[in-house]
C-alpha cells in the first residue's frame, strides 16, 4: 500500500524535519543520484535539500558527506524526482543513510509543504529513520505509527573491480 509520509509531527513542525532510508552497500559503487517519490497532498514544488550520511562503526554518530538544495518548481506530485549530486560519490562497503530535509515550514498537518512516498508493509526490513530536530545526529528508527519504508531509492554506477 502506498501511504502518504506528511512531515509533521507534535514534537516539531518546523524548517528541517528530516526523513531517511539506510541502505547497505556490499561492494564499491559510484552514487550518482537519490530518488525520492513526492505526492501531490501539500506542496509538491516546496524546495528541500538531500544527501547521504555514513553510519560510524565506532559510535551512533552519522559523518555527513554529501548535503544538495534543489529547487522542486516542475513537481506536480505522483512522481519520482531524481536528484543528481554534485558529482559521483564513491560508496565503499558499509552502511548509509540517504535523507531527504524539509526547507518549508510543513504547517499544521503537513499541508504546506510537500510528502514522501511510503510502502506500508508488516515484511519489509526496519531501515526507514525519522529526524524532526534536523541535526544531523539526532535519527531515531521510527516511522509512527506504521510498519513499512520511505519511498527513497540510490541510482549507482557499478564499479567493475
Amino acid at each position: 500500500m502506498n501511504e502518504k509520509v506528511i512531515p509533521y509531527s507534535p514534537k516539531n513542525g518546523k524548517i528541517g524535519c528530516m526523513v531517511g532510508k539506510e541502505i547497505k552497500v556490499t561492494h564499491s559503487v559510484l552514487l550518482k543520484a537519490l530518488q525520492f517519490y513526492i505526492t501531490d497532498y501539500g506542496l509538491p514544488q516546496s524546495n528541500y535539500s538531500y544527501g547521504i550520511l555514513q553510519f560510524s562503526e565506532k559510535n551512533s554518530l552519522f559523518t555527513l558527506l554529501e548535503e544538495s538544495y534543489t529547487e522542486a518548481k516542475e513537481i506536480n506530485g505522483e512522481m519520482w524526482v531524481k536528484n543528481e549530486l554534485h558529482k559521483p560519490l564513491l560508496l565503499q562497503p558499509g552502511r548509509y543513510l540517504m535523507f531527504m530535509k524539509w526547507n518549508t515550514p510543513p504547517g499544521d498537518r503537513g499541508t504546506s509543504a510537500q510528502t514522501i512516498g511510503f510502502i506500508e508493509s508488516d515484511n519489509c526490513p526496519d531501515i526507514s529513520w525519522m529526524n524532526w530536530s534536523g541535526s544531523n545526529n539526532d535519527w531515531h528508527k521510527d516511522t509512527g505509527p506504521y510498519k513499512g519504508n520511505f519511498m527513497i531509492e540510490p541510482i549507482y554506477i557499478e564499479i567493475v573491480e
